[in-house]
Parts: C-alpha cells; structure tokens; sequence
C-alpha cells in the first residue's frame, strides 16, 4: 500500500496525501481534509515508512516499550519468556510499519517516574507486562499515548481472547473424560489472569463437573499431587506455559507421569511448551497479532486519530502435543 493508493482512493493529490500522512509542517489543508486522507488510509492498511516520514516532518517516530527489568537477569530467563517472546513481535511489528523502537526495562515493583520517560526521545509507549498503578497513571500524566499489550488498563489494551482460551482447554480436558480439574493461576491481579479464571469457573460450571478449583502457589500445586489417588486432581489448566511447566516438574518429583497420570494445558504456545518433556497441549496467543494491533492502535494515537479502534480480544486456539490425554479411571468422582 502506498501514498499513491491512498491519494486515488480518497480523491486528493499525491502532494497533498503526502503532506499529511507525514504529517508534514506547516501543513495548509482543512481539518476536513486531513480526517478524509487519514480515515482512508487506515481504512487501506496504509502503514507509513518511518525514515522517509522522518526526513520530511522531523517526527522522531520512535516509540518505547516497557518490559519487566527482571527479564534481563539470569534468574528471570526462564520466568519471563513471555515478556521475551512478546518483545520479538515488536520487534516484527514495528518492522512491518515501518517504525523504530526502543526497549526500556523498567522496575515492574515501583512506579517509573515522569522524568525517565520524558528524557527519551520517544513518540509513545508499548507496555508488555502488568504496570502498577502508579507507573500507570504517571504514564497518563507524561502526556505520551499509551498502549497495553495482553494486559492493562482500558481503554487502550490489546488482549487476546484470555477467556475463550481457557475455556476450550477445559472443554478439551472434559472431552477426555476428565472430571476433577484444577486451575494453576498466577497470583497477581492482570487482567489477563482474571479473565482466564473467570474462563475456567465458567467453563467448569458449564460441564456440570463439580465447584472450580483455582490454586496460586507451586506448594498448593505439590499438595494437590500428594493427595490419595481418588481425590488428586486428573488435570490442570495453567495461566501459562511457565506454569504447565511448573505442574510437570512437580508431577514428575512426585513419582506422577504426565499425561499418564496428570494431563496438563498451558496458555501461549511459545517456544518453550515444544521444548518441554512431553510437549505442552496449549492455548496459542496470538503475540504477532497483538503487537500489530498494539502498535497500530499507538500510531493512530499519535496521529490524533478522533476515533480510535480498540479491536476486540484476538482469537485464540488449541494446540494439541503430548501433555494430554485421557484418565486412568475415565468417569472419576467431583472434588
């Protein structure tokens, strides 16, 4: 897609096409003008090229991204593949558009102050994981247009479809003849996390197989295991990949085999639920889409867009691999 196609499509020159999709200074057209060529352009998919849009209108077209500053340790490498994973559909993002960003690691535990951000030459911001409430409201008042990807505050959050997720691996785990279900969570307040309970309880409730457990800690996990073999849990939903990894270890320190004995789903589908023993049955989390839709949403921002579209969650879909698989006993007792 380029200026020319927009300018044929919204009935203006080159010239003047141009001139506002680099948003040009000193720019003499109507207000009218502007909104038509821009509404056409999103419309299209247009996606300016940075560099070019940067000689021409002296924009600096670079945007932040907020990313845990544990990630970067060697006791956070295994903890946040996610954060990892999500910076490299950024990164393949911001490449497609045409656009620059700058990673910043920010302390996940206390609020950023204004001044960091306002010292980088920065457009915008991307935030890829849970920020306080502190960090977010200093991220309102720097000014800067803000965007949230897979968990944040509204109105300007990309998500994927956190609930459905869960619910189909739920709906996978009763089609096997599972009935004594658990749900590993992560212990914080994400939005991410609560929709994948509330998906869990609902889908749980749904099936008719007994009131929905929901456990938070790796020893809630180990105590559950260690239950006699006619109350232990069959299956565990897990918010994440980590987590399903977390439940095979356990699993395994118990004396249990997975999927024989516990079939565990994880949620992501990153690299490592296929470098796990056995491969993880996930739900995939569509990362490429929400950064896409994350980074879109932020340009339209800084554009002033009047009516900025905030898609609705993005789909989500089972993975099966060899983590999975039907119960000992097929038709065990509820909890």
């Amino acid at each position: 897609m380029t200026i020319r196609d927009v300018a044929e499509a919204s009935g203006f020159s080159k010239t003047t096409t141009a001139y506002i999709l680099n948003d040009a200074p000193n720019l003499r057209v109507t207000e009218k003008t502007r909104l038509r060529v821009l509404e056409v352009a999103r419309r299209l998919g247009y996606r300016r090229n940075a560099l070019a849009a940067a000689l021409s209108s002296g924009r600096i077209n670079t945007f932040g991204v907020f990313l845990p500053d544990k990630m970067a340790s060697s006791s956070g490498s295994r903890m946040y593949l996610f954060h990892k994973d999500m910076l490299t559909a950024v990164v393949g993002a911001a490449s497609r558009a045409g656009v620059r960003i700058m990673p910043m690691l920010v302390d996940s535990d206390q609020k950023v102050s204004q001044q960091e951000i306002t010292d980088q030459r920065i457009e915008g911001v991307l935030v890829t994981y849970s920020a306080s409430d502190e960090t977010a409201v200093v991220l309102r008042e720097s000014g800067l247009p803000c965007v949230y990807l897979s968990s944040g505050p509204e109105p300007y959050v990309i998500q994927a479809d956190n609930f459905g997720g869960i619910c189909s691996a739920v709906d996978h785990l009763v089609s096997l003849g599972h009935r004594r279900i658990v749900h590993f969570a992560n212990e914080g307040g994400s939005s991410a996390n609560q929709q994948r309970i509330a998906g869990f309880c609902e889908a749980m409730r749904r099936h008719g197989v007994g009131e929905p457990m929901v456990v938070i800690s790796k020893a809630a996990v180990n105590s559950m295991l260690q239950l006699p073999v006619a109350q232990r849990p069959t299956a565990f939903t897990t918010y994440s990949d980590q987590w399903g990894v977390h439940v095979i270890d356990i699993a395994r320190e118990n004396g249990l085999r997975v999927p024989e004995d516990i079939s565990v789903v994880g949620f992501d589908d990153g690299p490592l639920s296929v470098m796990a023993r056995p491969q993880l049955t996930t739900v995939h989390n569509p990362l490429d889409a929400i950064a896409d839709a994350g980074l879109t949403l932020l340009l339209s921002l800084c554009d002033k867009a009047t009516d900025p579209v905030v898609p609705s969650p993005l789909p989500t879909h089972l993975v099966l691999r060899n983590s999975t698989a039907p119960p000992l006993v097929a038709h065990c007792p509820v909890l």
